[in-house]
């Protein structure tokens, strides 16, 4: 079977497109061919066996107005053009950012394969009318107006924001509707976890990995009640690559003061997350939730951390967080509110007297049902 995996925003910034490709593309399964753009992150491109990905030229947000909107309608021309070409028997279209070019295949180019749509976030309304939103509202109305009607798949990543996406659409059938969660592969869940077999005399190690800034996360308030702690307790490794400049100054300028924190702007690669966070004994998960979307966001870290053994602190913001939420087994989830330093206290003491948890399952558990339901493998 080919599939036509059609995602414009970069791969490299989304785990959860790099474990579908590689699920999809595993001897045995399908023909994958995927259509992205180049990151401007300074990451290495992502490249995955049995995947052809392709880059058209597409626009970096410092050009000049025409020459963004040329370039921007090139790469959707080229990808539908691609795509026709080459016959797929189905095509994933990730975000809507992604519409117009499936769209063209379909409106103008009769394609005929069968259509999967999902969506790494959930877009209310109103995030269509911010600045630079001009051309994914146009790319919405596209999906509203001919994709969601003829997919055969549409998916959110939780379902409270799959039930915020159907309030919007109320045209859009429920019964191909699906929740397909951001979860890890299964390799990850047979990792061992170093930092919580090494003892209770070593420090507490808290990590962050993604992206970060000042105004959006409550990195600030974390990194004062760290150095509040005494001497020796606790140290923090932050990895982000999507920094901004004035929080990179910020983390730098803590971590050249302190030996508490270590910041590492370079990222990390994805192949390389399980090695650093089996030596951590917490994840952070820092969010403002300053939209819907970070409101309901139950991330991919979540689930990521878990699978490493980590315990996990969230802020009362992250309402998609609450359901996993849990003191009493471990790995524990743990809601802290940012605004009362009542609430920010952490024990590592009494975890290991705690049951342990059921993991949760790995990606390719939700994958093999996707591709099984429309037919990609058989049995």
């Amino acid at each position: 079977m080919k599939v036509a995996y059609v995602h414009v925003l970069p791969l490299e910034y989304y785990p959860p497109a790099r474990n579908l490709l590689g699920f999809l593309s595993s001897p045995g399964r399908c023909r994958v061919r995927a259509w992205s753009s180049p990151n401007h992150k300074g990451l290495l491109p992502e490249t995955l066996p049995g995947v052809a990905i392709e880059r058209p030229p597409f626009p970096r947000a410092d050009e000049a107005v025409l020459r963004r909107v040329w370039k921007y309608l090139g790469w959707h021309v080229r990808t539908a053009w691609a795509m026709a070409r080459w016959r797929p028997d189905v095509v994933v279209s990730i975000e809507p950012h992604s519409a117009l070019a499936v769209w063209i295949y379909y409106r103008i180019l009769g394609g005929k394969a069968r259509l999967l749509i999902h969506h790494h976030e959930y877009y209310a309304p109103e995030d269509y009318q911010g600045p630079g939103m001009r051309l994914v509202k146009l790319c919405h109305r596209l999906e509203q107006g001919l994709l969601f009607s003829r997919a055969a798949w549409i998916s959110q990543t939780n379902a409270e924001r799959l039930k915020l996406f159907l309030g919007d659409n109320p045209g859009v059938n429920a019964g191909r509707c699906w929740v397909m969660p951001n979860y890890p592969p299964a390799d990850w869940y047979r990792s061992r976890n170093r930092a919580w077999g090494a003892g209770d005399t070593v420090p507490t190690a808290f990590v962050y990995v993604g992206s970060l800034s000042l105004r959006d996360t409550y990195v600030r308030e974390f990194v004062a009640w760290l150095l509040a702690q005494p001497p020796g307790s606790c140290r923090l490794d932050i990895y982000g690559y999507n920094v901004d400049g004035e929080t990179c100054r910020f983390l730098t300028d803590v971590a050249g003061r302190s030996s508490r924190v270590g910041f590492h702007p370079e990222g990390i690669a994805y192949d390389r997350v399980p090695e650093i966070l089996n030596a951590c004994h917490v994840g952070l998960l820092l969010y403002r939730a300053c939209t819907t979307n970070f409101v309901f966001n139950a991330t991919n870290k979540l689930f990521e951390y878990l699978a490493c053994g980590l315990d996990v602190i969230y802020p009362r913001e992250m309402r998609g967080v609450r359901p996993y939420a849990r003191s009493q087994m471990q790995p524990r989830v743990l809601e802290w509110d940012f605004h009362d330093g009542d609430s920010m206290r952490y024990r590592r003491n009494g975890r290991r007297q705690l049951p342990t948890a059921d993991s949760f399952p790995a990606c390719e558990d939700v994958y093999l049902d996707l591709v099984r339901r429309f037919g990609a493998v058989s049995g």
